[in-house]
This record gives structure tokens, C-alpha cells and sequence, in this order.
């Protein structure tokens, strides 16, 4: 059982995998905070400036200007969700749907192609983490990352 958890140990992806992963991850981090600051200064021209974190926060789950974020959002966390619980396949499930919506010239989500290409013209920043999240993505396509089993336990220690 895993320490304080009532759960088995999981496995792991092998090193060199989880250290892609993590760079891809931050790379994705990075994105979305320039992605966000761009979005909250174009919020901030039509509607004043935003109050704060808090603020930011609940326009970001309910303002329709920041909705087209949530696809970004959304692949952060399925990217945090297999690094910490891993399952054959969804690594690699995860780097396509962000090669899918980010690098491909024709999205599944044309609003967010529209959205996003506009704030790649507008703001460095945005096209900075773009290129470090392509140049930490392109290396995992077509990949196959591999998990490994489980630490075995010591049964005389009476999980």
C-alpha cells in the first residue's frame, strides 16, 4: 500500500519520460500564464482592471472572453492527471490533443484557433511560451512512454 493512502504502490513513467513530460508540462504552465495576461489586458480595455487574483479567478471560470482559455486549462490538467497517475496510452493521448489544438493548422476547435492566433499577434510573451511549448511538444509525437511497474513490497513489513 502506498503510505497513508489505503491504496497499491502505481507505477511510474521511467525517467527520461517523466523528465519530457515535466518540461512539456512547464512549457504548458507557461503558455497559459502569457495566455492569460493577454486575455486580462484585452478584458481590462473594454471593462476596467481586474480587481485582483480572486477576481481574475472567477472571470476566468465565468466570463465568456476567458472561455476559449478552458481547452488549454483543460489539457494542463489531463497532462497533471497522467504524470501522477499513469496509464498506457494517455501520455500519448494528451501530447496529440495539444499537438491537435496548438501546432496544427487546422484545430478541432476553430474559435480557439481564432482566439489564440490573435494573441500570438498581439503579445511577445505569447509567442516566447509558444515556441518553447512546441520545441518541449514535437519531440513527444508519435512517442510511446514507458510506465513502470510498481516498487515491489516487503511483505515482512505487513502493509
Amino acid at each position: 500500500m502506498r503510505p497513508g493512502t489505503g491504496h497499491p504502490p502505481r507505477g511510474q513513467y521511467e525517467t527520461a519520460d517523466r523528465t519530457r513530460l515535466d518540461a512539456f508540462r512547464l512549457s504548458m504552465l507557461t503558455l497559459h500564464r502569457s495566455l492569460l495576461d493577454a486575455t486580462r489586458i484585452e478584458y481590462e480595455r473594454t471593462h476596467g482592471q481586474v480587481g485582483g487574483h480572486m477576481e481574475l479567478f472567477r472571470l476566468v471560470k465565468e466570463e465568456a472572453a476567458f472561455a476559449w482559455l478552458r481547452s488549454v486549462s483543460d489539457l494542463i490538467v489531463q497532462l497533471d492527471e497522467t504524470i501522477d497517475q499513469p496509464v498506457p496510452g494517455m501520455a500519448e493521448q494528451v501530447v496529440s490533443a495539444a499537438n491537435a489544438l496548438l501546432l496544427l493548422p487546422e484545430p478541432a476547435d476553430p474559435n480557439f484557433r481564432l482566439q489564440y492566433h490573435e494573441a500570438l499577434q498581439r503579445e511577445v510573451d505569447v509567442v516566447i511560451a509558444h515556441s518553447s511549448m512546441a520545441q518541449a511538444l514535437r519531440p513527444l509525437l508519435g512517442e510511446r512512454f514507458v510506465i513502470l511497474p510498481p516498487p515491489a513490497t516487503d511483505p515482512s513489513l505487513g502493509a
